[in-house]
């Protein structure tokens, strides 16, 4: 049983360490998330915190933004709505 865990569980990329600059995104309109995408995509940061009082919408976006972000190297990106 271990040896076919070992087979389907292997590690694709090496867990990263907190890199110090996280970035946070108040307001997640088309010109939010287009910044969260530039920063992701140009690796400014991989560390998006996204923040809006439409809690709804702010879980969809960080769905689709995780979704997209399995392509990229360690993404992580976090959503509040501040209260």
């Amino acid at each position: 049983m271990s040896e076919v865990k070992a087979k389907l569980l292997t590690q694709v990329a090496e867990p990263m360490t907190s890199s110090g600059n996280k970035v946070t995104i108040v307001g997640i309109g088309q010109v939010g998330m287009a910044c969260a995408f530039s920063i992701l995509t140009q690796n400014v940061s991989s560390e998006v915190a996204l923040v809006d009082v439409n809690d709804d919408k702010l879980q969809g976006e960080k769905l689709d933004l995780q979704h997209g972000s399995a392509f990229m190297k360690n993404a992580q990106i976090s959503a509040s709505t501040g209260k």
